[in-house]
């Protein structure tokens, strides 16, 4: 068979009349498959599928005709029955990327690719998965940034200035710090100061070992002016009624006064809120009723801190908010309500039993007689005697052995920070040790710990329910051995002690203690000691170790913690030198003790002066016999 007698290079032939660029020529006859890169008449490529709308109808359907009119299904990839450009249509308000920034001021295209597009001009390619827009930000140094610091509400605001100054090496001004839900943010007007701080991110680490996290974003509102507050002022002591102790929020971001002036306060947004709590707190914090209607309240992060600012509120008003979970009402359980109004919230349209929507709002105000402008039925309470309970205290000690456990825990703990191999004579020959954890820890991971904790809730195999309880004196110390060095702050200890005989003890140490190393990291832990009495000794029994990270409050006792320590410290080391100063100058002046140390104390502990006015008032003969008297 000649080349000229060959159905598939005639086609080919004809197909190539035409211009590389011209696609008129449509039909299995004339469609060149070779050089479109197919392999056969059923099998499209990937130019085949960009053709235009008049031959994709014919040639790129879900199928073809052959010669014959037989119909064969397409065998390419599924990727090839898409319609095509479909990708990219949903993006219409997108800005995209203009193929003509590629071509210069007469049309040709730029090879150099100095256009405001990037990579080489393809006219045939295909539109990328995501429309590219082009973003357009405002000047940076002429708007407000704000700064986030995720759980900076922890932590103390002095504190966290010293460290972002002392890592970002600025010198900076916040402008309205302020608490948002758990997290603080502050506003900036630099926007490199602003970029500095961000990057500080996770490197400044908190006293309880957590890495700080810091965003930064654009203020979607300036924060206020002086006059501004001035204004917000005024226009709160006009809502305040001082007869009924009665405040009004009630839209005040439509208030006449603060619009005249274009002032705009939303009470939903937390810098606005914490400014109006700051208002409140100052001048009207003995207020008995708010009223906070058609405010925008999505949440109550930023009402939860007028709470502790304003304990004698009863009355209530929530209604036309946007509240939509009852969990925001336990962020003001801190007011005993008698009156609440949650009228046209979507949290309202989510119950649909009346008795399990006051049931849920009494777990949170036991006392509410009054719910959405009604009067609830008196809540079913069992008539029991109220018993005052005995009031908390930190230690509870008898005054029976009290001196021998305080004695034991202070050499027990000095030995555990700086030699625990010493401990070897505070346990007992056959003693058990247990070291356990929390079952989910929050904060600073625990992980150094995992191999010997003994949770039974975590742990379900019982051999290593076995392994993990110690039972000697040289494997408990080897474990003691093995865990990390710590620093403990003796003024945070509590004691109790349930238990004393006259053969045995038990008793409980609470307190904080520091991991040693470059963190620095804060826990918290309890062990509770059963001791046996021999002579004037204690020897441990058995002994549990419960660690844990420390609370929101022990951390902001933290710095307390350390200074007393520091100090306690000095005031060993001063007595300890002081000690040494009597008993070395009692020698040598042949006075008692007492006189010796109050001839060093009125010379202010300066030996050599102590011992020319000593000289000086002997041969005056100024000195009383008795302070040469043992």
């Amino acid at each position: 068979m000649s080349y000229k007698q060959s159905g598939r290079m005639k086609s080919g032939y004809e197909a190539n009349k035409y211009s590389e660029h011209d696609d008129r020529k449509t039909g299995s006859e004339g469609f060149n498959y070779s050089r479109l890169g197919g392999r056969g008449r059923g099998r499209s490529s990937n130019r085949g599928r960009y053709m235009r709308s008049d031959t994709r109808s014919q040639s790129t359907s879900s199928g073809s005709f052959a010669r014959g009119g037989k119909y064969q299904p397409r065998r390419g990839n599924r990727s090839s029955h898409r319609r095509p450009f479909s990708r990219g249509r949903n993006f219409p308000n997108r800005k995209y990327i203009n193929p003509d920034a590629n071509t210069d001021n007469d049309g040709d295209v730029d090879m150099q690719g100095e256009g405001e597009g990037s990579g080489r001009y393809n006219p045939y390619a295909r539109p990328h998965r995501r429309a590219r827009f082009v973003r357009r930000d405002d000047n940076p140094s002429q708007s407000w940034h704000k700064i986030i610091i995720i759980h900076g509400a922890l932590y103390d605001e002095k504190w966290l200035r010293e460290e972002i100054s002392k890592n970002a090496f600025v010198e900076y001004q916040p402008v309205q710090y302020h608490l948002d839900g758990n997290n603080s943010a502050f506003f900036l007007d630099d926007h490199s100061t602003a970029e500095s701080i961000r990057n500080c991110s996770k490197k400044i680490v908190a006293p309880d070992g957590t890495k700080l996290t810091i965003y930064l974003k654009p203020a979607k509102d300036a924060p206020l002016q002086e006059n501004d507050i001035t204004l917000l002022k005024e226009v709160l002591s006009e809502r305040y009624n001082s007869t009924t102790k009665h405040l009004s929020l009630s839209s005040l971001f439509f208030d006449d006064k603060l619009k005249n002036q274009n002032v705009k306060i939303k009470v939903s947004s937390p810098v606005h809120m914490y400014i109006v709590t700051k208002i409140i707190a100052e001048n009207i914090s003995t207020l008995t009723s708010l009223d906070m209607t058609d405010s925008g309240l999505f949440n109550l992060d930023g009402v939860k801190h007028l709470v502790q600012h304003t304990p004698c509120i009863k009355r209530l008003n929530l209604s036309k908010n946007k509240i939509s979970r009852m969990k925001e009402l336990e962020k003001i359980q801190g007011w005993d309500l008698s009156d609440l109004t949650l009228d046209q919230n979507p949290l309202c349209a989510e119950y649909k039993s009346k008795a399990d929507y006051i049931r849920d709002i009494r777990e949170c105000f036991p006392n509410l007689q009054i719910l959405d402008s009604h009067p609830l039925p008196a809540p079913v309470k069992f008539d029991v005697d109220k018993t005052r309970l005995p009031t908390s205290v930190p230690d509870f000690m008898p005054t029976t052995g009290q001196d021998i456990i305080k004695q034991f825990i202070q050499q027990f703990f000095k030995c555990y920070d700086e030699s625990r191999s010493q401990l070897s004579e505070a346990y007992h020959e056959n003693c058990i040790f247990t070291l356990s954890l929390p079952q989910s820890p929050r904060g600073p991971a625990l992980s150094h710990y995992f191999s010997v904790s003994r949770n039974l809730k975590r742990i379900k195999d019982t051999a290593k329910k076995i392994s993990t309880v110690t039972t000697s004196r040289n494997d408990v110390i080897s474990l003691l051995v093995k865990l990390n060095g710590t620093t403990h702050y003796f003024s945070s200890f509590s004691v109790d002690v349930p238990l004393i005989t006259s053969t045995v003890v038990n008793f409980i140490v609470r307190g904080v203690f520091k991991e040693n190393g470059s963190n620095g990291v804060l826990r918290s832990f309890s062990r509770n000691f059963f001791c046996q009495i021999s002579n004037t000794s204690l020897q441990i029994v058995n002994e549990q170790y419960f660690l844990r990270n420390p609370t929101s409050d022990e951390l902001r006792e933290a710095k307390t913690y350390a200074s007393k320590q520091k100090s306690s410290s000095n005031v060993s080391q001063q007595s300890e030198i002081h000690v040494k100063m009597i008993s070395s100058f009692a020698k040598e002046s042949g006075m008692n003790l007492s006189f010796s140390e109050q001839c060093l104390k009125e010379n202010s502990w300066n030996y050599e002066e102590a011992g020319k006015v000593f000289l000086m008032l002997k041969e005056q003969g100024k000195i009383p016999l008795e302070a040469f008297g043992k």
